[in-house]
């Protein structure tokens, strides 16, 4: 809130100061158990959890990213859920996401700055490999 006598002060030297918004540039919100209810990452980007999609975790990575992690379906059913972990950047713009199912037998990873995505599978070592790359 600006001060209209410090307006006023200010308009004699010709620069008007307004703080920014020095707080995080994300906010999550939690229910009375501290589970994630919501999370708004710069100005416009918001996630909400419902009964189909949870938001398992929210990390603030030190490059100046926001990782989610969502979580949908039924955990005890392989078939319906899955695993989604999303890249923002600190104004809420989607870079990457990896899509697992729970079985952690597939996963489909994209990324929205190269406008790529590969499906990928668990080979008979244990390891990821690609499978097939399309563009989106």
């Amino acid at each position: 809130m600006i001060n209209r006598g410090e307006l006023e002060k200010r308009r004699e030297i010709g620069t008007i100061h307004a703080s920014r918004r020095t707080a995080s540039s994300v906010d999550v919100e939690r229910n009375g158990r501290g589970d994630v209810m919501s999370v708004r990452i710069g100005r416009w980007r918001t996630l909400t959890a419902s009964a189909q999609r949870r938001i398992a975790e929210v990390r603030e990575l030190h490059c100046d990213r926001v990782a989610v992690r969502l979580a949908s379906g039924s955990e005890g059913d392989s078939r319906m859920g899955c695993e989604i972990w999303q890249l923002y950047d600190l104004q809420g713009q989607l870079l990457a996401s990896l899509q697992t199912s729970l079985d952690g037998r597939l996963a489909v990873v994209s990324d929205y700055e190269s406008r790529k995505a590969s499906r990928l599978v668990r080979n008979r070592r244990g390891e990821m490999e690609t499978a097939e790359s399309w563009s989106i």
